[in-house]
């Protein structure tokens, strides 16, 4: 049995963490069995510059950084476990060498995006990183950016005080709390002008 075989099944055997809290930024009044119907809207950190402006996006962020935060300190958590953690090394490197990353759109157009200072900053961060890392507090942030903007994938837990975080992609972000009231959830979530299980109302 390898090394994710084994955290799969350690992290199979956290009942409180198979289910959770769906966050994200998105109006449920647009969407529709689940789907959401306005596609105008930007779903990824490489929309900046096309569908959203840098400022606008990294208020997005924070807002997501604070729920995170605010969760942490509620539960009296004093550090966060990367497990599950995975990165594209190779990406990384070409993206801290040539402050660019060239992909096809789905219309199938070449995109030229341009990383800025405080990404070239993270992505080196980001490789000096492993599995089971402990990330206090203060370091909290700026994984959360690493997790948004695509830069690592992970999932964020700490099994003594029952919590867990999740990006699964297009800034969604999944809680798992036992400990933590659903009403103050919901009170943290919307003081941050996010969304908490928005699909529920569709």
């Amino acid at each position: 049995m390898n090394i994710e075989e084994k955290v799969q099944n350690r992290m199979n055997s956290l009942c409180w963490a198979k289910q959770g809290f769906e966050v994200a930024k998105y109006n449920p009044c647009l969407y529709n069995n689940g789907i959401y119907l306005d596609n105008t809207e930007w779903t990824d950190y490489f929309d900046v510059g096309k569908y959203v402006s840098y400022k606008d996006y990294e208020t997005i962020e924070k807002q997501y950084i604070d729920v995170v935060l605010d969760i942490v300190d509620l539960s009296n958590c004093k550090y966060l476990t990367l497990t599950r953690l995975n990165m594209y090394e190779k990406e990384l490197y070409m993206g801290i060498s040539t402050k660019k990353k060239i992909y096809t759109s789905h219309e199938g157009k070449r995109i030229v995006f341009k990383y800025n200072n405080s990404d070239l900053l993270l992505m080196k961060e980001a490789l000096s990183l492993n599995m089971y890392h402990r990330i206090s507090p203060k370091k909290i942030p700026n994984v959360v950016k690493m997790l948004l903007r695509g830069f690592i994938f992970a999932s964020l837990i700490n099994e003594s005080r029952k919590i867990q975080f999740d990006f699964p992609g297009n800034f969604y972000l999944w809680i798992h709390c036992k400990n933590v009231d659903y009403i103050l959830l919901k009170k943290i979530v919307e003081s941050h002008d996010l969304y908490l299980d928005p699909r529920d109302g569709s």
